[in-house]
């Protein structure tokens, strides 16, 4: 690990400390370019916090265009490699293997020989879009299913047969800076963190404070919005009954009404069994409402002389537009008709 002095974007003098490939994770994420750089820095990082599965992550991200580069590892792991070696882990600079290889001159895929064993890369604009370690050489169905997943950019590539793989010089630097965002170190002594609990203390005591008078306030304001309801509910309900009381009386009446504007049901009846032929045919069901009459005549003998029924239901001046039609082979007989308002209903 040797000491360096680190270029304007690296904090400080740091021991470098390379994670190998085989404790890192490699993802590409698409990232709109119209987003500041920042932005799109902490918007992979933010994605990061759903992908990672370990308790504490440590990352490396590398913007390129639309995408974000990002290698993440365990960081427990690495502080406790470190703490082995007597090194503290806050002095480390720690970059992924997979930042300290130049880039291929040619976009495609190639296969590379790392620390603890192999890694294929695949490139496109410059940019590293997939990747996948393997502790020996692939067999080729490993390799197979590594370059179909890469879609097009793999449909030209041999898949019977792993290819050899390269070793290429590494870098003294990384070939980008960490642009993942990085929590503010505490500086200061113990003082200082005491000073730091005391002010959040203080503030978490303030926050209360105001949250417990702006609830007593809404609990207070609840309780007079009950109290006037109740006190208007008490006011409104004499209003109230008696609104109840001359709708019932209302509904009595236009029953009333509704019955009186036609003639009596002995009437209308009456008229329909006088319309009827002499013989054969006899009334099986009837419905007298809403100032209709409905009626299934059953007859002797199939079509029964129906219109001369209609015509004198219609000159009874009890029924209007009656209407006759029958059906099952002319047995039955349906018959419509509408009451006559009483004269002055």
């Amino acid at each position: 690990m040797p000491r360096l002095r680190p270029p304007a974007w690296v904090p400080g003098h740091q021991a470098l400390w390379i994670v190998s490939r085989q404790l890192t994770r490699f993802i590409s994420l698409p990232l709109p370019a119209t987003l500041a750089r920042r932005k799109r820095a902490a918007a992979a990082a933010l994605q990061l916090r759903t992908l990672s599965p370990f308790a504490q992550t440590e990352s490396f991200i590398s913007l390129a265009g639309s995408r974000a580069q990002v290698w993440f590892w365990d960081a427990q792991v690495v502080a406790t490699a470190a703490q082995a070696l007597g090194l503290d882990p806050a002095d480390l600079w720690c970059i992924p293997e997979g930042a300290m290889v130049a880039p291929p001159a040619v976009d495609g895929v190639r296969l590379l020989q790392v620390a603890d064993g192999v890694e294929a890369q695949a490139w496109k604009g410059g940019v590293l879009t997939a990747s996948q370690f393997w502790a020996a050489l692939p067999q080729p169905f490993e390799w197979a299913s590594f370059v179909r997943q890469l879609g097009p950019e793999g449909a030209t590539l041999e898949r019977e047969r792993t290819p050899a793989a390269r070793c290429e010089p590494r870098l003294a630097l990384p070939r980008a800076a960490n642009e993942a965002p990085r929590p503010a170190r505490a500086a200061g002594s113990p003082q200082t963190e005491r000073t730091a609990y005391v002010a959040g203390a203080a503030f978490f005591a303030l926050w209360a404070s105001w949250q417990a008078g702006a609830w007593i306030k809404t609990e207070t304001e609840s309780w007079r919005i009950a109290a006037e309801l109740q006190r208007l509910d008490a006011q409104a309900s004499p209003l109230l009954d008696a609104r109840r009381a001359a709708m019932d009386d209302l509904r009595f009446i236009e029953q009333g009404l509704s019955i009186a504007r036609y003639p009596e049901p002995r009437a209308v009846l009456a008229t329909l069994m006088g319309a009827l032929p002499s013989e054969g045919v006899s009334v099986s069901d009837l419905d007298l409402r809403d100032g209709t009459l409905r009626a299934r005549l059953s007859a002797a003998t199939p079509n029964p002389p129906i219109s001369e029924m209609v015509d004198q239901l219609n000159r009874s001046g009890v029924l209007r537009n009656a209407k006759a039609a029958t059906e099952l082979g002319g047995r039955t007989v349906n018959v419509t008709a509408d009451l006559n308002p009483e004269r002055g209903a």
